[in-house]
Order: structure tokens, then sequence, then C-alpha cells
């Protein structure tokens, strides 16, 4: 095999590379045939199987095979429906910024947080706008929306302050969360569900 080019994150690169070799290959391989292959000892990638066996992206069978599972195609297939939602929706978010001259963004609920994955901003000459990424769940009415409607990935272990708990229970009872924005005053959050398959937003 060709040398592999020397990086700043070695374990990281194993890491890779095991996972690489494994999408090659369709039996379970032993611990020794897969370091064979990287040139590798097998100490060196033992901690790094054994943690990508532990997150659930390697199987182990009970002769100590490995195989590649599917949780890096879930992934994939996550990121794709991503972007199909956001495809399907930017001429309906278009028309909301044409009819009413305010931006307006698409999040979804990912491991208890809300994430911003696209927005349209507005025509005027200033405009209000939000950062894409990850935001905390129950901070913002459009992840009070996301709970309330029982998003996938929306729930979070950490204890719900009866408050908050109120403020989603009223979400829910009137289909939308709306308030003023604890960054600027005279700035208002509107978030409504998009409701999919099985009830969820």
């Amino acid at each position: 095999m060709a040398s592999h080019p020397k990086s700043n994150a070695p374990a990281l690169d194993r890491g890779m590379r095991i996972l690489e070799e494994l999408a090659q290959v369709h039996e379970p391989v032993t611990m020794t045939w897969i370091a064979k292959r990287l040139q590798l000892s097998v100490s060196s990638i033992q901690r790094i199987l054994g943690e990508l066996h532990r997150q659930g992206y390697v199987g182990k069978t009970s002769t100590n095979g490995y195989y590649l599972t599917d949780r890096i195609y879930k992934l994939a297939a996550a990121r794709e429906s991503e972007e199909s939602l956001l495809s399907h929706s930017l001429e309906a978010m278009h028309g909301f910024v044409r009819r009413t001259s305010e931006s307006v963004h698409l999040s979804i609920a990912r491991a208890g947080q809300f994430v911003v994955i696209g927005q349209v901003h507005s025509t005027s000459l200033i405009r209000i706008s939000i950062r894409e990424g990850s935001y905390p769940i129950l901070d913002y009415p459009s992840g009070w929306v996301l709970w309330a409607f029982r998003a996938k990935e929306a729930w979070i272990a950490d204890e719900v302050p009866e408050e908050t708990r109120t403020i989603v229970k009223e979400v829910e009872k009137s289909g939308y969360g709306f308030t003023e924005s604890k960054v600027r005053r005279s700035i208002y959050h509107l978030a409504v569900p998009i409701i999919g398959a099985y009830d969820t937003a």
C-alpha cells in the first residue's frame, strides 16, 4: 500500500481509515486483518476500534470479527433528508418573504438542540436574520414549537423548569410560538410547526 500522509490528528485519521477499510469488505474481519491492511500494529488501533464499536459505527461478532454498521449510512441519509426538506420549502419561504418583507428560517431538532438549516433573507434595506447553526431548544420559539409538537430528537435529558413547561404547553395549545427577542428590543420571533408523518414537527 502507498504511504499515508502524516496527520495532525493521528487517532482521528486512524479511525477514518478503519471505517474506509471496513467499507470495502462484505464480511466481518479481524483486528489483525485491519491492522495489516493499514500497515499498523494491533495495539495502535485497538482502543480506536473499541471506541468505534462503542459509538455504534462498527459492529462485532461473537468470534471477534468487525464490520461496518449502518450508522454512517443513516447519517448520510439524514443529511440528504435535510437538504430535501429545505429544497421543498424554499418556494414557500420565498413567498413568505415577498408577502411580509421579513426574513424566515427553517429549523429541525437534533440531539436536544434546534438547528437552523436554511433561511431566506428579507428584501428590505434593513433586515434581521439568524446565524445558521445549533441553539438550545428551549430558549427560543423555534425550539418550543419543535418540543411541543414532538419533533424527532427534540427530547432533552435535563430537568425542564416549570415556567418553560408552561410556555411550551401554551405553544401546543395555540399552535405557534411568539416572543420578543432577548437580544434586541422591538424584534419578535414567530415560529410555527411543519407537521410531517406521524404528527411530528
